[in-house]
Parts: structure tokens; sequence; C-alpha cells
């Protein structure tokens, strides 16, 4: 019989024995640097790194935006086309971070609202409501609101 090899599983306790004969053809040894794969077999089960990406900035689930009154950590703001909730507070003029993606508990109007429904913001009343006409979409509830609901959680969308 083939002498045992030691395989690694990266930790000392539990490191199993495997005879010689039962390793697999074509099996590195140990020391033996490992080879990359070949760009086409990376694929959604090994995307990319971002940082391998020549023209990646970031993520973007925060924005910075440029106040144009005085801004308090949660408001919700717009900067131009793109909806966000201020991260900070910033004073009119001042560059400051918006959350772009994420949940969060928003003011709403009247009118229940259905779990998974568009929900657009009303600029005019500072508050989310179901009624697209006028208003901007800016993501979905995830949770169903009452008529007499005050607030309710809204996953922004992140796109224009």
């Amino acid at each position: 019989m083939a002498s045992p090899v030691m395989r690694s599983t990266g930790c000392p306790q539990h490191s199993v024995e495997t005879p010689r004969s039962r390793l697999p053809s074509g099996t590195l040894k140990r020391g033996s640097p490992r080879p990359k794969a070949p760009r086409s077999a990376r694929s959604a089960s090994h995307p990319r790194k971002d940082s391998d990406m020549k023209n990646f900035i970031k993520t973007g689930n925060y924005i910075t935006f440029t106040a144009a009154a005085a801004v308090s950590s949660g408001d919700a703001v717009f900067q131009g086309a793109i909806f966000g909730i201020a991260a900070t507070d910033a004073e009119t003029g001042e560059d400051f971070e918006a959350a772009v993606t994420g949940v969060f508990e928003l003011p709403k109007a009247s009118g229940a609202l259905t779990k998974g429904q568009k929900v657009y913001w009303n600029t005019s009343n500072s508050n989310v409501t179901g009624t697209a006409s006028g208003n901007t979409l800016i993501g979905a509830v995830i949770s169903a609101a009452t008529d007499e609901a005050t607030s309710c959680p809204v996953r922004l969308n992140g796109i224009v």
C-alpha cells in the first residue's frame, strides 16, 4: 500500500490522512503554486473582484451630494434626479454622503400600501406615496402599511 499523505484542511486539528492511491490525479505537491483558472472559467460562480476592474470607482451605495439647504442626518434629499437619505448633517454648500440604496423608515402619505408596491416621493409634502403622477419613483415598500400608518419601510432602488 502507498504511504499516506497529510491533506491540510487549514486547521491542524482537522488535517486528514489520505492514502496516495486515493488522491485525485494531477494533485499538486505541497508548496507548489496553484495555477490560476483561465479568464473564461471565472464566471458567475467566481466573479471578478471590484478591484480587478479597470474602470471601477466604488459600489455606489453612498454618493456625495452638495447641500442646497441645511441638511440633517436622516433627511430625504435630491441631487438632480438622484434620491437619497442624508448620512450626516451639512450646511448649505457643504458636501455630505447620502445613501441611495438600503431600507429606510420614511414618512408616508395617507393611503394603504401593499408589500412590494412601488412608492414615489412627494416633494411638496415630503413623504412617500403610492401615486406616480407628479412624484418621483424612489423604491418599493418592504411590508404593508395601513391607511393610518404615518411611516413605512422603503427599499430605495438606487436608480434614476
